[in-house]
Formats: C-alpha cells, sequence, structure tokens
C-alpha cells in the first residue's frame, strides 16, 4: 500500500504524537554522542552520510516494500515538521528584521504569464 503525504499526515497525525518521556531514554546514549559532534564544521554531505546510514541499518534490519515506505513517510514528516516548528519561524523572525518580499503592481503587470 503507498500513501500520499496527505494520506501519510493523516495517518502519523493520529497514530504518533511525541514520543512519551519514558520511550526517550533507549535513545539518550545515541544522542549524548551526537550531541558532541560541532554543527558548525558538518557539511550537508556528511549530515546526508548519518541521516543515510541510520535509515539504510533500520531498512536492512526488515526489508519490506512496508518499511521502506515506512521510512519515507517518516523522513518527509521529519522535514515538515522541521520545516514547521525551525525554519518557519526563523523565517517569520527575518521578515519582522528585514521587511516583507514587495512587488510593485506595474511590474506584476509587465510579466509574460
Amino acid at each position: 500500500m503507498c500513501f500520499t503525504c496527505e494520506g501519510l499526515n493523516q495517518i502519523l497525525l493520529t497514530e504518533m504524537p511525541y514520543i512519551e518521556q519514558k520511550d526517550r531514554k533507549r535513545f539518550e546514549s545515541f544522542l549524548d554522542q551526537w550531541s558532541k559532534v560541532d554543527p558548525e564544521h558538518m557539511t550537508s554531505g556528511e549530515l546526508n552520510y548519518v541521516i543515510s546510514s541510520m535509515i539504510w541499518y533500520v531498512f536492512d534490519k526488515k526489508k519490506s516494500y512496508t518499511k521502506a515506505n515506512e521510512i519515507m513517510g517518516a523522513l518527509d514528516c521529519v522535514k515538515r515538521e522541521f520545516y514547521r516548528r525551525k525554519v518557519a519561524p526563523y523565517e517569520d523572525n527575518k521578515i519582522q528584521e528585514n521587511g516583507d518580499v514587495k512587488i510593485k503592481q506595474a511590474e506584476v503587470d509587465s510579466w509574460v504569464w
């Protein structure tokens, strides 16, 4: 079964609130190690490598279309949550600091559609 992004979001929104505090304990050691990485010196390629390594490990433990679909859905939700929680507020702050995009109507009228 393949879900569209919207369909997957509906499933994940009903099944995945945030992980309860008690269930986070098994990830603390890994996250403690991860927190020692200096993000100022990490390239996007290195971040891609780390994320790829994690998801390939999960997929290789139980290869199936269902597992692949779950992983791709989780990645899509991570992307959306990152944008919603981190990027959008950052952009809103920059709009307040620097002003919003302004286009003169005469410019729009001259565009070829």
